[in-house]
């Protein structure tokens, strides 16, 4: 049975190397970079809730389609607003196949750290330019997600100790 994965957690905490170790070890297993999906629209940062809702769209079909071909998909994605989380699980059971979702988690300093060498290629998404339009702070990130993880009792943790 078909699985989708969705690993939530803050920026540079590792969501999308898992994500690729996953799927070179389970063949046409589908890496579904939802930020990737944004920054193929134009003008996506001027634009940035309308681009960050039509790539959730773009996301949700893209994964029913690979999900009803039998194969897997893996998500890392910041998520810290729970009702994408349960399209997200919504659409997985209805295509008939089976939702987790695991919480990455390292230590606040040791995050933002990495954050802060981070290059961003141009052309390409930049959660630091998303960061700066929204008027967010590199550890705000970081602090929602924490917040959310209350109202994810399903989640599972994996923490970095």
């Amino acid at each position: 049975m078909p699985k989708l994965i969705l690993l939530n957690g803050p920026p540079a905490v590792g969501k999308s190397t898992l994500a690729r170790r996953y799927a070179e070890a389970h063949p046409l297993t589908l890496v579904l970079e939802i930020d990737a999906v944004r920054a193929l629209l134009g003008s996506w940062l001027e634009e940035w809730q309308r681009s960050g809702h039509a790539a959730r769209l773009i996301a949700l079909a893209m994964a029913r389609s690979h999900l009803e071909a039998g194969h897997d998909v893996i998500v890392p994605q910041l998520l810290t607003q729970r009702p994408f989380v349960e399209l997200l699980q919504e659409t997985t059971e209805a295509a008939g196949a089976r939702f987790y979702e695991f919480a990455l988690l390292d230590p606040r300093e040791v995050v933002l750290t990495r954050l802060a060498q981070r290059r961003e290629p141009d052309g390409a998404f930049s959660s630091r330019a998303l960061m700066e339009k929204q008027g967010n702070a590199p550890g705000d990130a970081y602090d929602a997600f924490v917040a959310a993880l209350a109202e994810r009792p399903q989640a599972v943790v994996i923490e970095d100790p």
